[in-house]
């Protein structure tokens, strides 16, 4: 029986989701600040549910969940236990900077 993988974000997808709060809430609402981490929440769930669904990353061993409402990419890498979400990108960020 296969065992379902946890999800795991690591220090920098943290504080990349924390700045990303903070710009919509300073710049929108928080309203708007709500709702682009729920939809954040929402990729890394369905990335961890179906990991290979997606695109391969830039970076080897790496893969991408290209956002459609927010204009974020969630980088993740799959592990036999978990899916650890690497960073959550803009997507007119230079990759890994």
């Amino acid at each position: 029986m296969k065992t379902a993988r946890q999800l795991e974000w690591s220090k920098r997808s943290l504080k990349d989701r924390d700045r990303i709060a903070r710009f919509y809430n300073e710049e929108a609402s928080l309203l708007v600040a709500v709702e682009a981490d729920a939809a954040i929440q929402r990729a890394a769930d369905q990335a961890c549910a179906a990991p290979e669904l997606f695109r391969s990353g830039i970076r080897t061993n790496t893969r991408e969940y290209v956002m459609r409402r927010f204009p974020f990419t969630l980088i993740y890498r799959v592990k036999a236990d978990k899916v650890l979400i690497v960073r959550v990108m803009h997507q007119a960020a230079k990759y890994f900077n």
